[in-house]
C-alpha cells in the first residue's frame, strides 16, 4: 500500500503544488525501490487518476488495474455550453474546501461513509476531521485538473468495484474501457466495508490468465454472502 504525498502518513511539506504527476513519481520511486518491474496497479477514491499519470509515464508496467470505487473527473469540451458554469462551480468548490471546519468534513464524511458502517470504519474517519483544508484542496484541485482528467486508453484488463450502480455506462466505456464491473452497494470505503467480498474478487481478477476474460456485471447488495464481513497503492 502506497500513501501517495500529502495523504496517510506521508509528508506534506508547504508551498508545494500535490499534482497527480507529482503522486505518480511517488508511486514510481516505491515501485522502483522495491525492485518491482511490473504490478497490477489498485487505485481507490481519486487512485485512478494518479495511476492514469503512471501510465502515460511509464507505459507497460501496470499490467492489469483495479477501481475502488473510483472516478476520473470528466470535463466538458472547448465550446460546451456548460463549460464555464463547470469551470466556476469546480474552483468555488476547491475554495470552499480551503474554509472548512470540523462541521464541513463531518458533513463530507457522513457522504462517504454511513450509518451502517463497520464501527471501526466510523472511528478511523474522526481522523478525516483533523485533516488540513488548505492541503485537502490543494490536492483536490490538482485532482480535478483537465489535463489529468483525459481518457488514458487502458488497453489491460480492468477490475471495477463500486458502492452504487454506475450512472453513465458511456462514461466507464470512455475512462475504464471494457472493465468488469461489480457492484457491492455500502458505503465509498468498499474495501474496507466489504472485505471479504472485494479480496475475493481481486484475488480472481489478479489471478486469472492474460486473455481470458474475467466476470461479469454483478450485484451483490442481495447476496447473503453480504452479511459477513485512501488513496493508491498495488499488488504484486
Amino acid at each position: 500500500y502506497i500513501d501517495v504525498p500529502g495523504q496517510g502518513l506521508s509528508d506534506a511539506p508547504e508551498g508545494i503544488q500535490f499534482t497527480m504527476g507529482l503522486m505518480a513519481d511517488a508511486i514510481y520511486e516505491v515501485v522502483k525501490k522495491e525492485g518491482v518491474k511490473k504490478f497490477v496497479g489498485v487505485g481507490f477514491s481519486m487512485g485512478p487518476v494518479p495511476l492514469g499519470q503512471f501510465e502515460l509515464k511509464h507505459p507497460g508496467m501496470i499490467t492489469k488495474l483495479v477501481n475502488l470505487d473510483g472516478s476520473f473527473y470528466p470535463w466538458p469540451p472547448v465550446g460546451d455550453p456548460t463549460r464555464e458554469q463547470f469551470i466556476a462551480e469546480t474552483e468555488g468548490f476547491c475554495s470552499w474546501i480551503e474554509s472548512w471546519g470540523v462541521a464541513e468534513k463531518q458533513w463530507f464524511g457522513s457522504l462517504l461513509v454511513l450509518d451502517s458502517s463497520p464501527e471501526d470504519l466510523k472511528e478511523f474517519v474522526e481522523y478525516f476531521y483533523e485533516f488540513p483544508s488548505l492541503l485537502m484542496a490543494n490536492i483536490y484541485r490538482n485532482y480535478t485538473r483537465e489535463e489529468v482528467n483525459q481518457p488514458i486508453g487502458w488497453s489491460f484488463p480492468i477490475l471495477s468495484i463500486y458502492s452504487a450502480e454506475p450512472l453513465n455506462m458511456e462514461y466507464e466505456q470512455l475512462y475504464f474501457p471494457d472493465a468488469d464491473i461489480q457492484v457491492i452497494e455500502g458505503g465509498h470505503v468498499v474495501q474496507w466495508e466489504k472485505y471479504e467480498i472485494v479480496n475475493q474478487l481481486i484475488w480472481k481478477f489478479v489471478t486469472t490468465p492474460p486473455g481470458k476474460r474475467y466476470g461479469h456485471h454483478w450485484r451483490f447488495d442481495n447476496n447473503p454472502w453480504m452479511r459477513y464481513g485512501h488513496h493508491g497503492g498495488f499488488i504484486r
